[in-house]
């Protein structure tokens, strides 16, 4: 995002870039992947992710598919990780300083995935913040912090308790798909909400095929969306909090 503030509220950053089914990844371990990537992420796991298909909606109908293994690697103060699969590299972090700084810490494993896998494309591209903003007060008063129209919902007087508050909007930009999710954050749902939080959560993504050579100016276009959507949405008590 935006390196205009000085502090965020992002709880989350995740950049996934998906390819063909490599069957290397798919057959034997990424043991080169791993000693390359060990002096930023040197700590490293391994799982079996099951996936279930479900026919028609028919309970009756349903099965396991084939069991696909997922590496993850972490920085040592496990705050980063990078996720391989046979048809996906991610990573993720929970300390965004900037995007030229994020830009940098994705580029060791994708260009390491370049190196050694040789993806011929990438199938789909994708960038997600997402931003919890925890105050003390009142957990339905955020006048001042979001635009009014994201919050005029919370005026209605109901007579009870708040325990959620979810909202989603599906937006296209240019061939750019933004699924923007907003709301009061409830960690004790569905018991009442005693805390003060509110979530955005904007997740950009192209679909269509990317040359591996353009991901870097494609990841910038993502990254110009999700901002302007994020600026859209906040009002000046939020700013305020992200210049002090």
């Amino acid at each position: 995002m935006s390196t205009s503030y000085t502090h965020n509220f992002l709880a989350n950053v995740i950049c996934r870039a998906d390819f063909p089914v490599n069957l290397r990844l798919g057959s034997e371990k990424p043991v080169d992947f791993q000693e390359r990537l060990a002096s930023t992420f040197p700590k490293a796991s391994e799982g079996v992710i099951l996936q279930a298909e479900m026919p028609d909606g028919v309970p009756q109908n349903i099965f396991l598919k084939q069991p696909v293994i997922r590496w993850e690697f972490f920085a040592r103060d496990m705050g980063s990780r990078v996720t391989l699969q046979r048809d996906f590299v991610s990573i993720q972090t929970q300390k965004y300083h900037d995007f030229k700084q994020f830009w940098n810490l994705f580029e060791i494993p994708f260009q390491l995935l370049r190196d050694i896998y040789k993806p011929p494309v990438i199938t789909r591209l994708g960038l997600r913040y997402q931003n919890l903003l925890s105050l003390k007060g009142d957990a339905a008063d955020w006048v001042g912090c979001l635009v009014p129209p994201l919050i005029e919902h919370l005026k209605f007087e109901h007579g009870r308790i708040l325990t959620k508050d979810s909202h989603s909007l599906q937006l296209d930009s240019e061939g750019i798909h933004i699924n923007f999710k907003y709301g009061v954050h409830n960690p004790d749902y569905p018991g009442p909400s005693h805390q003060r939080q509110f979530a955005l959560d904007i997740d950009c993504y192209i679909r269509d095929d990317i040359e591996l050579d353009d991901v870097a100016e494609r990841l910038k276009d993502l990254n110009k969306e999700a901002t302007d959507v994020f600026e859209r949405s906040i009002g000046e008590s939020w700013r305020q909090l992200m210049r002090s």
